[in-house]
């Protein structure tokens, strides 16, 4: 038994988020602090294909 890990905390099934407001609190606490580089706009548009990605195996 995991307890205290990250599927407990959102409701994931294999890491996924399924809250969309559980999501939007982990993106908005991991991109408080400054990046360099424009690694923001690298690793959001990473997330961003990862759904894209996710959402279509769905369909």
């Amino acid at each position: 038994m995991c307890r205290g890990g990250i599927g407990d905390l959102t409701g994931t099934e294999r890491g996924r988020l399924t809250d969309a407001a559980t999501a939007e609190k982990i993106l908005d606490t991991r991109f408080t602090t400054g990046f360099l580089g424009g690694q923001r706009e690298r690793r959001v548009a990473k997330i961003a294909a990862l759904d894209t990605k996710h959402l279509a195996k769905k369909a």
